[in-house]
């Protein structure tokens, strides 16, 4: 008999959405319980946001909405264009109203100057810290865990969640395991919230975590929820290039604290390739340094991985010294301010993810919220991730107040234990084991769908997956076969969800026919506006993948061009 637990409101993920959500909706009044597949706050994204944005002049909707400078440097030079403009207001206001304030009400500690001003980059785009660059991240969600724990909020960490069970089409609460202990159990709830980040560990270089492995897109896609822009993938240009255990180590190329300097990118001769204040509005350059690197390499005077070297010898040793995240530097033997640092690129985050409603953060299959970067509304950072949680948190409470818990489709709980159990088979001699085959789909994202993309290596990799999925998993089993804190079990688990994502993600690349921000086809080396100034969304119909398009809402800020050479432009 499977144990089940009732919660008005289920929380999937422990970031900074998360963790808001889950304040948010017990606050409401509603019973809630976080399942976390890592530890709260410590698995994801949310602790490596380094940076904080800086806050807004104006203090309402109609002043803000006039200053179409900062509406244009997150439309334009952050989201390409595809972001709500609406909800980038909501969440600039958000920010400076309510976000920073509670969090120093907290004992937040935001960087000040002696005069008690919040020391900022000189640039045009403002940024903030706490306390150095880098860690702003760490001391959010330190603050965030302390909330949930004093409010009292179940926590049930190590916990994998592994399908959302519907009935009559609707969410009505989840699968799990709990792998510390070996326990499947069953959630049911009235309202469910996914908030599992969109930095996924799909390729074999990545910045996502190793419990990050596309889950929280497989669980809504298999519930009927529908999905957007999966194809915008960012890259990192300035990760560490080895050893690979290092490659999440960031060398931040955003504005430096107190100065109007970035960080440099230095190709095989030792020149300068590329440096932020060459595009002064773009406050995070990740899309524009692969652009310069990509003609770098083209040169042959960098690598996809080595022969290029992010270099700070220009920046005052003090700045490094008093306020970046310079201490591991030392760790690792360099001196940043005399040595170049070997990268390499990396992927960082999708920028599509779960289609879902503003600014209710309701999807399309009722019950079911979503929350933080995975949604796929483009406005990232972990303020706005924040705003995310909180409207989805109260929504979904609010939604709880009207219904009862709902019985499970007992068929659907049935299939989804033998499907968790069939998964647990001890290897015969010629087995392979489940981080085996996920190393194969990393390989094959990696080689077939890194920066330049193109028909044949996209079709390519449709193939590769097709066969990893028919021969390869029949063949996967476990080294043991025991319940209690056998990792191996999840990683086969993950297979699953990553060959459903990275099958979906090739498919809307294929049909982007242009080059766009991070995402770049060299068979379409120009920004369309004219007709794919769209979403790329995709849904269920008779058990397959159809795509259809949404235009954009350009309500302020608008492209002064149909169609761009790629490598000409700055979005």
């Amino acid at each position: 008999m499977v144990k089940v637990i009732d919660t008005d409101v289920l929380v999937i993920g422990g970031g900074v959405a998360g963790t808001n959500a889950a304040l948010k909706a017990r606050t409401s009044g509603a019973s809630v319980l976080i399942l976390v597949k890592g530890i709260l706050g410590r698995s994801g994204a949310s602790i490596f946001a380094g940076n904080l944005g800086g806050t807004v002049s104006e203090s309402n909707r109609e002043e803000l909405v006039k200053n179409k400078t900062i509406i244009e440097a997150s439309a334009r030079y952050y989201k390409h264009y595809l972001a709500d403009q609406d909800y980038i207001v909501d969440g600039l206001l958000y920010r400076k109203l309510e976000f920073y304030p509670e969090l120093e009400r907290e004992g937040f500690y935001i960087r000040r100057r002696d005069d008690g001003s919040i020391l900022t980059n000189t640039g045009p785009i403002k940024g903030m810290w706490a306390y150095k660059q880098g860690y702003s991240g760490v001391f959010v969600m330190d603050i965030r865990r302390k909330q949930v724990r004093k409010a009292g909020i179940p926590v049930m960490e190590e916990t994998m969640v592994t399908r959302l069970l519907t009935n009559d089409g609707r969410v009505v609460g989840a699968t799990a395991l709990d792998y510390a202990r070996g326990e499947f159990f069953a959630v049911r709830a009235k309202s469910t919230i996914l908030a599992t980040g969109n930095s996924n560990y799909l390729a074999t270089r990545a910045t996502g975590t190793r419990e990050q492995c596309g889950n929280g897109y497989a669980m809504a896609w298999q519930a009927g929820a529908e999905l957007q822009d999966l194809e915008i993938q960012w890259w990192h240009v300035s990760d560490f290039a080895a050893p690979k255990a290092w490659m999440r180590l960031h060398n931040y190329p955003n504005y430096l604290p107190g100065t109007s300097r970035q960080s440099q990118l230095v190709n095989s001769k030792n020149e300068v390739f590329f440096e932020g204040s060459m595009y002064p509005l773009a406050r995070a350059p990740y899309y524009l340094q692969i652009k310069h690197l990509q003609k770098e390499v083209k040169k042959g005077l960098a690598r996809w991985v080595g022969g290029y070297f992010t270099s700070y010898r220009h920046i005052e040793p003090e700045v490094m010294e008093n306020e970046y995240h310079a201490s591991f530097y030392k760790k690792l033997g360099i001196n940043p301010t005399k040595d170049l640092i070997e990268c390499g690129i990396t992927w960082h985050m999708t920028l599509g993810g779960i289609r879902c409603n503003l600014p209710t953060m309701e999807t399309n299959v009722p019950g079911l919220y979503a929350a933080g970067s995975g949604t796929g509304h483009y406005v990232g950072g972990i303020d706005f991730a924040s705003l995310d949680g909180k409207m989805a948190g109260i929504h979904a409470a609010e939604n709880a107040k009207k219904r009862s818990l709902s019985e499970f489709d007992m068929t659907q709980l049935h299939e989804e234990e033998k499907r968790i159990f069939k998964n647990l088979k001890n290897s015969p001699d010629n087995g392979i084991s489940p981080v085996e085959v996920k190393r194969m789909i990393r390989e094959i994202m990696w080689d077939e769908m890194g920066y330049v993309k193109n028909e044949t290596k996209m079709r390519r990799a449709l193939e590769r997956l097709k066969e990893v999925r028919e021969k390869i998993v029949p063949r996967m089993h476990l080294s043991t076969g025991t319940t209690v804190w056998n990792y191996e079990w999840v990683d086969a688990l993950d297979v699953d969800d990553m060959l459903q994502v990275c099958e979906l993600l090739v498919q809307s690349s294929i049909m982007r026919k242009e080059s766009r921000g991070p995402f770049y086809r060299e068979d379409y080396p120009y920004v369309d506006n004219e007709n794919w100034l769209k979403h790329i969304c995709l849904r269920q119909k008779n058990g397959k993948a159809e795509y259809y398009t949404v235009p954009v809402d350009l309500k302020y800020v608008r492209p002064d061009k149909m169609k761009e050479d790629f490598f000409a432009i700055d979005y």
